[in-house]
């Protein structure tokens, strides 16, 4: 385990003044409601808040503006060797370094990152072991295996996922450097709560007995300490990081126990195969998998019921309508990734919209505006008719087929359909009410 060398504590007045003070000095949105929340507690306020003097203002009322928008923290933290620097008996908020309210996740790999969030909200920056500042401010930040970072930044950037790489030293862009606001990296390993050190839980809390694990373990204890806790498997590694049989149990007891085997087991196909086949969940383990694995056509198919929309690993556009019926059953949008002629292919769509059928959006404008493949499509979910042809959703047969699927696929009617007295009339008589502020107009 790594020390990360934070401070935690409650946070003094001093300190609360400073944490109020870097609010209003950000650039968030949270700034201006924190801003007009002081205004109701210290109405003498004047209109720049940067000019404000907090020292002046009195403890309970800064806490209540803090509080009103849940941005009152219970604790604290900082980097040490920043705040042992500071001169408390100053009294000078403007010199408190940094400070963050809660460690969201750490990884060991590559000297140690950690994540940490800032202002009680969804907003983070990330540092090495030694409290270097790696990021700006992100919005969505996760720690990957192996050095691997996934963010999105708080800057204009349209949302753009960055996948970078942590060597210990300096933070680099990976292969691939950008994607968009909907497509982040479908097979991102990520560790999730795999390292954890104490400070990421409340005081007493921290799931790990003190000088944890045992010494002199037997192979029965190991298999036994695997299964009595969920978080063991982090510190039992030496044991069974290059042992087949141990590893199969590490894994059953966690899939994040597969980051931690060695080369030689990470490479055996036979054995990564068993894992998968092993449980439901151990779908998963692609993500951990090399490259070489991650385009193998065998254990692509073995996952891809669990994460579809790995589908693109084996090569766009892809022509494959066996995977693809079998992904788009979890996941209509990896239609995306066909060959552009097979959303023109009547069979081929039908058959998807008989599995997913929102995956019409996807089809060809021709297949939209097909009164088969329509109504195949809102049999399977009745929602999909906002995406047939505007003529189809004047079609009286296929807005009927898709109101018994989804009552209120009338929504996605023509206009023409949903004031048609009679039709909705005859709706009626078929027993579909609408009873809940959604009356037919009549």
């Amino acid at each position: 385990m790594i020390d990360f060398n934070l401070i935690r504590k409650k946070p003094e007045p001093v300190e609360l003044r400073a944490y109020l003070y870097q609010i209003i000095s950000s650039d968030f949105g949270l700034a201006d409601v924190v801003v007009d929340n002081m205004r109701k507690q210290f109405p003498t306020l004047g209109d720049n808040p940067y000019e404000w003097d907090l020292n002046k203002l009195k403890n309970s009322g800064i806490k209540i503006a803090l509080e009103n928008e849940c941005l009152l923290p219970n604790e604290i933290y900082f980097f040490k060797k920043n705040y042992q620097k500071v001169d408390l008996a100053s009294n000078d908020y403007r010199l408190i370094p940094e400070i963050f309210t809660e460690v969201m996740q750490v990884s060991f790999d590559n000297g140690g990152l950690i994540v940490m969030e800032c202002f009680g909200s969804q907003i983070y920056k990330l540092f090495n072991s030694n409290g270097k500042s790696l990021s700006d401010y992100c919005h969505d930040l996760d720690l990957g295996m192996d050095g691997k970072v996934l963010l999105r930044s708080s800057e204009n950037n349209g949302g753009m996922w960055e996948l970078l790489q942590y060597d210990g030293h300096v933070l680099n862009f990976a292969e691939e450097k950008l994607f968009g606001p909907f497509d982040s990296p479908s097979d991102f390993p990520s560790i999730r709560n795999r390292d954890l050190i104490p400070e990421m839980f409340s005081l007493g809390e921290f799931p790990i007995p003190e000088n944890y694990p045992p010494q002199n373990l037997t192979r029965n204890d190991v298999i036994k300490e695997l299964a009595k806790n969920e978080y063991y498997y982090r510190y039992l590694s030496e044991h069974y990081s290059d042992d087949e049989e141990l590893a199969i149990y590490a894994v059953d007891s966690n899939v994040l126990a597969f980051t931690l085997l060695s080369h030689r087991l990470q490479s055996n196909k036979e054995l990564v195969i068993e894992l998968i086949n092993r449980k439901c969940r151990n779908k998963s383990l692609y993500d951990y998998l090399n490259d070489s694995f991650k385009k193998d056509m065998e254990i692509i198919k073995l996952c891809l019921s669990g994460k579809p929309r790995i589908i693109k690993n084996i090569g766009k556009p892809v022509t494959d309508k066996e995977l693809l019926l079998l992904a788009i059953q979890k996941d209509g949008g990896v239609l995306k990734y066909a060959e552009p002629k097979l959303l023109n292919d009547k069979d081929f769509m039908q058959s998807v919209v008989r599995v997913n059928g929102e995956a019409i959006r996807l089809a060809s404008e021709e297949l939209k505006n097909d009164k088969t493949i329509a109504i195949e499509a809102v049999k399977e979910n009745g929602f999909a008719l906002q995406y047939v042809s505007d003529e189809l959703k004047n079609d009286k047969d296929v807005v009927i087929e898709a109101v018994k699927n989804r009552k209120y696929a009338i929504d996605y009617a023509s206009p023409n359909l949903q004031n048609d007295r009679e039709f909705l009339e005859y709706l009626e008589q078929l027993g579909f009410e609408y009873n809940d502020n959604r009356d037919l107009p009549f």
